[in-house]
C-alpha cells in the first residue's frame, strides 16, 4: 500500500507547509510547554549537580500545575512500570507526575490481572489522600 504521509511531496498534495526548526522553537516557546520560561546558565560545584536538575524539575512541574510525585508514589510507579511495563502500559508513556500515574492506574485496571487491578487502587488511594 502507498504510504501518503511517507510521500516527499505531501505537503504540496495537501496544500500544508512543513515547519521549520526556528518556527517550531518559537512556537513552543510563546504558546508550548516552554511559555514564560527562561533558560538559566550557572555554575554550580559538581555534586550538588543533581539537587539543581531536581529543583529545576521541581520548579517546572509548578508552574505546569502538576506536583512531584511522593516517594511512595514514586515507589508504586516503579513497580508497575518494572512489573507491568509489558503487558498493560504498551500504548502509552506515563510521565512522573500525579497525571501520568493516574494513567498507569487506568491501565493496570483495563489490562492487568487481580495483583495489577490492587496496585491500580492502592495509587488511586495514595493520590487522593495526597490532594486533601
Amino acid at each position: 500500500m502507498f504510504d501518503l504521509l511517507a510521500y516527499p511531496g505531501y505537503n504540496t498534495i495537501t496544500g500544508r507547509r512543513s515547519m521549520d526548526a526556528r518556527e517550531r522553537v518559537r512556537k513552543y516557546r510563546t504558546v508550548g510547554g516552554g511559555a514564560q520560561m527562561v533558560r538559566v546558565e550557572v555554575l554550580v560545584p559538581a555534586e550538588a549537580r543533581q539537587h539543581m536538575i531536581d529543583e529545576a524539575a521541581r520548579l517546572r512541574a509548578a508552574r505546569r500545575g502538576q506536583r512531584a510525585l511522593s516517594h511512595e508514589e514514586g515507589r508504586m510507579f516503579d513497580e508497575a512500570i518494572e512489573r507491568y511495563g509489558a503487558r498493560c502500559l504498551w500504548n502509552c508513556k506515563p510521565s512522573r507526575t500525579v497525571a501520568g500515574l493516574l494513567t498507569v492506574a487506568e491501565q493496570l485496571k483495563a489490562h492487568g490481572d487481580m495483583r495489577a487491578w490492587r496496585l491500580a487502587l492502592g495509587i488511586e488511594e495514595s493520590v487522593a489522600n495526597a490532594t486533601r
